[in-house]
């Protein structure tokens, strides 16, 4: 994508995610630009999930109709449509999905402008969840369980985001 429609896109994104007060702009940045790659078989869907956010994107905006859909998917992107899937499956808004997601990375302290370090933290953190390098309970990945049935880290991810509604007794 070019860089003005990057940052159309972005913006259109972040507006599904931000909460609060907080400025994260930097931390959705560095999200967008962050390549989200499934291991687990169906964790593909959620690539799917993200480009059909696209498309809603296209739909909504038909002068920026350039973007490369052959681009890779980001965290953003895959947090988003995650958000948005889960909120189809329970009486909760997408844009408190968002948030309890970021929570459950650790990625709700990242506010405002970050230093060097602060970044490096972060990156961690995405390529923990992405590389599937979080605990076997699912802690440091988008769905933490207090009393997992089998390591999180082998399971896709809605399968993880099922446990975790009924976990949390989540209608």
């Amino acid at each position: 994508m070019n860089e003005r429609i990057n940052h159309i896109y972005r913006e259109w994104l972040s507006t599904m995610v931000r909460v609060g007060q907080h400025d994260y702009t930097h931390l959705f940045t560095i999200m967008f630009e962050k390549e989200f790659i499934w291991l687990i078989p169906n964790d593909d869907n959620r690539i799917s999930d993200a480009m059909d956010i696209r498309m809603e994107f296209l739909d909504e905006h038909p002068q920026e109709n350039i973007i490369d859909l052959i681009e890779h998917v980001s965290a953003l992107e895959v947090v988003v449509a995650l958000s948005r899937r889960l909120e189809f499956e329970s009486d909760i808004p997408a844009i408190q999905w968002a948030m309890d997601l970021m929570r459950n990375l650790g990625l709700h302290k990242y506010s405002g402008r970050l230093s060097d370090v602060r970044v490096r933290h972060v990156n961690d953190i995405l390529d923990a969840l992405i590389w599937r390098q979080y605990e076997p309970n699912g802690h440091g990945g988008f769905f933490p369980l207090t009393h997992p049935e089998e390591d999180q880290t082998q399971v896709e991810i809605w399968y993880q985001a099922a446990a975790y509604l009924n976990e949390h007794n989540i209608p």
